[in-house]
């Protein structure tokens, strides 16, 4: 049986500072680095990614959903992550806006997973817009 590691805090706040190569599937052989997002940047993520959905609290309480407005916050949440994550020089929105749909989509796949945002909590947030 392997024993504990206990980390520091020094340590444990040094994590924030390591960096991931995410391949690009665009460019065969490419990369590009990436960090985990802190406790903070995934908070400002969820939120921009639920401004969507309102919730009205009274005798009949609801929540409501549009669609529209829910899809493109979400892509709003996933372009800050982007811009949050990166290694090297600043990315802007509308740089990570132009990025090919596939590189997009593995950055992010990427940065959840280097960030500890795993499957089950993309579905905790699905799930509670659906209710």
């Amino acid at each position: 049986m392997t024993e504990p590691i206990f980390l520091t805090k020094a340590e444990l706040l040094a994590g924030k500072n390591t960096t991931v190569d995410i391949a690009l599937p665009s460019r065969a052989g490419a990369f590009v680095k990436i960090r985990p997002l802190t406790a903070e940047e995934v908070n400002r993520v969820n939120v921009r990614k639920l401004k969507g959905i309102k919730q009205e609290i009274g005798t009949r309480s609801r929540i409501s959903v549009d669609m529209v407005d829910t899809n493109e916050n979400e892509f709003a949440g996933k372009v800050l992550m982007v811009t949050l994550a990166m290694v090297g020089e600043p990315w802007t929105e509308s740089d990570v806006k132009s990025l090919p749909g596939g590189d997009f989509a593995a950055i992010v796949k990427g940065i959840e997973t280097a960030s500890g945002l795993t499957k089950q909590k993309q579905a905790d947030i699905e799930a509670f817009r659906k209710e």
